[in-house]
């Protein structure tokens, strides 16, 4: 089963070996996705999972409680995710563009750690997630 548009439709994984540096981040990526794609306390089970309605942010104090909320979410459902930071500015064209920072470090083995940035762009109807690793 492929877990992505692309990988459905050239029919194999983009990265076939998820332990690697590479594979690792794109997995991270997805699940990410799936987070920021659901409202928080629209799944039964896991009333925390997914993060609030970007319309409900209305100054710079809900932005702050905003960030520590996506925060603690990737804190409990990314756990390859370690010293998980999260930074968010608004698009100075379109107030209704929130881009996101999440930069952590991820590991493959438990014992050797990596750092990436996510850059996250999302809207009520657009969510675009870009990786850098750092080298």
């Amino acid at each position: 089963m492929y877990h992505d548009l692309l990988e459905t439709l050239i029919g194999e994984p983009i990265f076939p070996k998820k332990n690697s540096q590479d594979g690792l981040a794109w997995s991270i990526r997805n699940n990410l996705q799936l987070i920021f794609e659901t409202r928080r306390g629209k799944v039964k089970y896991f009333p925390d999972y997914g993060v609030p309605d970007l319309s409900d942010i209305c100054n710079n104090e809900d932005l702050t409680q905003y960030t520590s909320l996506i925060k603690k979410t990737i804190k409990r459902y990314e756990p390859r995710l370690n010293n998980v930071e999260v930074s968010l500015s608004r698009d100075k064209d379109d107030v209704f563009i929130a881009s996101f920072f999440v930069i952590a470090e991820m590991t493959t083995d438990g014992y050797h750690f990596y750092p990436v940035v996510y850059n996250i762009k999302a809207s009520e109807d657009y969510l675009q997630i870009d990786i850098k690793n750092v080298d």
